[in-house]
């Protein structure tokens, strides 16, 4: 509601798109994954029954758990969280219709196939 209510306001004031970092997909993969749910027919069925407004460009920035573990900042949470989150975001992808970039690239490369997905 608080979003639908920021989304009508940046509208009226003439904003011609917003930008997400994480959108409301994290947040609901982190609660499912708390939850301790199995099984990607439950993903789906959790996932089917909310009412999430749809953008017109998602995009799932893929990154393997063990790269992201060797950067200069790291999750708290670990290679085992990280490697289940992976499983989640696989399964989410298809039904929210993700567009799957390699993150594990040069920022050059990835931010080159971000515009070319929003023709900029």
């Amino acid at each position: 509601m608080r979003f639908k209510k920021l989304y009508n306001k940046l509208e009226k004031e003439g904003f011609d798109y917003i930008l997400s970092d994480r959108y409301f997909y994290d947040g609901l993969l982190n609660i499912f994954y708390l939850s301790q749910k199995k099984g990607a027919k439950l993903l789906e069925k959790e996932l089917s029954s909310l009412k999430i407004p749809k953008p017109d460009v998602a995009v799932y920035l893929k990154a393997e758990p063990e790269i992201i573990m060797r950067r200069e900042r790291t999750p708290d949470q670990g290679i085992k969280y990280l490697k289940a989150k992976e499983i989640l975001y696989a399964e989410a992808s298809r039904y929210w219709e993700l567009l799957t970039i390699d993150g594990d690239r040069p920022p050059e490369e990835i931010f080159s196939e971000i515009k070319k997905a929003l023709q900029i």
